[in-house]
């Protein structure tokens, strides 16, 4: 059976969503995709990945991608975002909307993290109940 608290890998992973479904003992719901919560998608180690709807995935890219076309940088990254000094193509307005509209999205990609989170424990804890030695 496998461990879900456990993230040695043998191989590198390939395909991360049968690995997700692996790990968490299910197939991946219809209608959701698998995202990388830190964005790289060479991280495929489970505590990573989370699986939620297809809309919000899509809705969380078309903010990512509005904040890298207001960044000045090819890379962009927050502290370019407010960089003192620095030579700003965007108004704040801009930013403003854009991060007010992160918000939401923040909020609802987290409900599914939590939820993650207690049906690992929930299959940590019968994992354990079902050893022999106990």
């Amino acid at each position: 059976m496998h461990n879900p608290l456990r993230y040695e890998f043998p191989a590198p992973i390939k395909d991360y969503r049968k690995y997700y479904e692996r790990c968490m003992g299910e197939p991946i719901p219809p209608g959701f995709e698998v995202h990388h919560l830190d964005l790289d998608r060479s991280n495929n180690h489970i505590e990573n990945l989370i699986a939620i709807p297809q809309d919000l995935h899509r809705k969380f890219h078309l903010l990512l991608g509005e904040l890298q076309r207001l960044s000045s940088d090819d890379t962009w990254c927050f502290e370019s975002l407010f960089k003192v000094g620095g030579n700003f193509d965007f108004s704040w307005n801009e930013i403003t909307r854009v991060l007010k509209s992160f918000l939401p999205v923040a909020e609802e990609i987290s409900f599914y993290v939590r939820n993650k989170e207690v049906k690992i424990q929930e299959m940590a804890i019968k994992q354990y109940y079902s050893r022999e030695d106990i």
